[in-house]
């Protein structure tokens, strides 16, 4: 168990309850222990998931195929070659990576391009604690620890995911960071403990994002900040899975958000299984949603020209505040008051 292992436990608690956990060992297995509450670590990755949380069993059946298909989606993704090279890269190399990608996004403009170099600023985050909700490859837990300057927990609900993000950070110092096994609707962290909480492309597979935004100011300390990231539902990216949708006969709420999330997160697809749910937001959906915080802002932005050979002609002002309008995300950032 090392240091930088030891740090970031203090910032963990039971899912359930939100009460403190304590690390404990038996049979020379490591357990972090809240009370009865019993949550193993599995190769230095703390699996902090509660079925007490899920109160009926289709519940905790949904909630399973969405671990199985990102835990099985990563395991595929990681082995990929757009992937697969992050973790051969020493700190340097990945210091550069990010470091050309915020210069490209800083390119675009203000306001126009993804979080990075907007709403995620160089050295913004100084001997500060956050977490990222959904962290993927790792990726974005290594843009906070490196180009933002912030100690990290990553949390994701699939632990591939999780144990991709814990080797990532350990490779980079000590106290860098931390991958953990969660849900978003019952963050397994201590209320009012973290300064930042960032999460982009995430949240919207949440089967109660109202739930996951609400943990969100749960975690944050008074003052703490955020940047959450979601498909945005008035994009011309998305606007063409809804037309498709609807041409389909997808005339329902329910059988229009499920041809969305069958027709979403398709290279992450293994065995035919495809992402249980995701939804598109509006800026006023996003208003409502984030209506507990302070200073919120709501920006679409992240536009690029379509793949399509007679839409090509908008390349031309694809960096502008017009067409950001019309970009695939919408970003939500604030503070807790």
């Amino acid at each position: 168990m090392t240091d930088n292992y030891k740090y970031f436990t203090d910032y963990l608690a039971c899912p359930h309850t939100k009460k403190n956990l304590e690390l404990s060992e038996d049979n020379g297995s490591l357990f972090l222990m809240s009370g009865d509450n019993k949550y193993l670590i599995q190769n230095d990755i703390p699996l902090l998931i509660s079925k007490l949380n899920y109160n009926e069993t289709s519940d905790e059946e949904f909630i399973k195929s969405i671990e199985n298909f990102w835990n099985s989606g990563w395991e595929k993704r990681s082995e990929e070659d757009d992937h697969s090279f992050l973790y051969k890269l020493d700190e340097k190399e990945m210091l550069d990576r990010l470091t050309a990608r915020y210069e490209l996004q800083r390119s675009r403009g203000e306001g126009i391009g993804d979080y990075l170099s907007n709403e995620i600023k160089l050295d913004m985050l100084k001997d500060k604690t956050s977490i990222v909700i959904g962290p993927g490859c790792g990726e974005e837990a290594m843009e906070l620890s490196l180009i933002c300057k912030t100690k990290v927990i990553g949390i994701d609900i699939s632990l591939k995911s999780a144990s991709l993000t814990n080797s990532l950070l350990n490779k980079f110092g000590d106290k860098s960071g931390i991958g953990i096994q969660g849900d978003s609707r019952f963050l397994p962290i201590q209320s009012n403990s973290v300064d930042f909480v960032f999460s982009s492309g995430v949240i919207h597979h949440s089967p109660n994002i109202q739930k996951s935004v609400d943990e969100i100011h749960r975690v944050l300390k008074p003052g703490g900040k955020f940047c959450v990231g979601l498909y945005h539902k008035n994009s011309i990216g998305w606007g063409k899975f809804l037309l498709k949708g609807l041409m389909r006969g997808n005339w329902t709420k329910k059988s229009l958000g499920q041809h969305i999330s069958s027709q979403t997160e398709v290279s992450w697809i293994t065995d035919e299984q495809r992402n249980p749910h995701t939804e598109l937001f509006s800026s006023t959906e996003c208003s409502k949603l984030f209506d507990n915080f302070d200073r919120i802002h709501i920006r679409p932005g992240n536009f690029y020209t379509p793949g399509n050979f007679l839409l090509k002609f908008l390349s031309l002002v694809e960096n502008t505040k017009l067409m950001s309008r019309f970009g695939t995300m919408i970003y939500v950032s604030g503070s807790k008051t």
